[in-house]
């Protein structure tokens, strides 16, 4: 009987590969569903959410019976209602020390959470959107049209990238 040994080349990555494999965690175990109402509703709150619509994903989300959403929907659940049931926008994620940085950054945040929150408002919140941000870099509100708001939104950029930051501002229909 003849007994031979793996070369270097071959047992190493063999070897490392047991050797991790052996010491990585444990994956942890699927949560429950959630029920079928409530599977609906974050389904549904979901799709709202995508298309900007927060009442309808609110109704749905309450609608369904909360003891029927497992911890991950009920998180969500819990994240949504918080964050669109007050008064007032939650305060800015994010600390940002830059000043104009910190500042259109709070005008985004500012206007995302009131467009989603009342669809109807949405073409007043892009006009004062825009009025914000030409006022964060003294000047007057664009004119109408894409290109006045590009343009301006490029101004921004300029003065942002040279205090070395890395700005990205579009429009992801229907937000900007």
């Amino acid at each position: 009987m003849k007994l031979s040994l793996l070369s270097a080349a071959t047992a190493l990555p063999v070897l490392m590969a047991w050797a991790l494999g052996g010491s990585a965690e444990t994956p942890a175990p699927t949560p429950e569903p959630s029920g079928p109402l409530a599977a609906k509703a974050v389904s549904e709150a979901i799709g709202a959410s995508l298309r900007a619509d927060v009442p309808t994903a609110l109704t749905a989300l309450k609608a369904a019976p909360a003891e029927q959403f497992n911890v991950k929907d009920t998180a969500f659940r819990s994240c949504m209602l918080d964050r669109h049931e007050r008064d007032s926008p939650p305060p800015p994620a994010g600390e940002v020390s830059d000043p104009l940085a910190r500042r259109v950054l709070e005008i985004y945040q500012r206007y995302w959470w009131h467009a989603v929150r009342d669809p109807a408002q949405r073409p007043a919140e892009d006009a004062k959107l825009k009025a914000d941000l030409a006022a964060s870099i003294g000047e007057k509100p664009p004119a109408d049209g894409d290109e006045a708001f590009d343009a301006l939104s490029e101004r921004i950029n300029v003065k942002l990238r040279a205090s070395g930051l890395h700005p990205l501002q579009g429009r992801t229909p229907p937000l900007y």
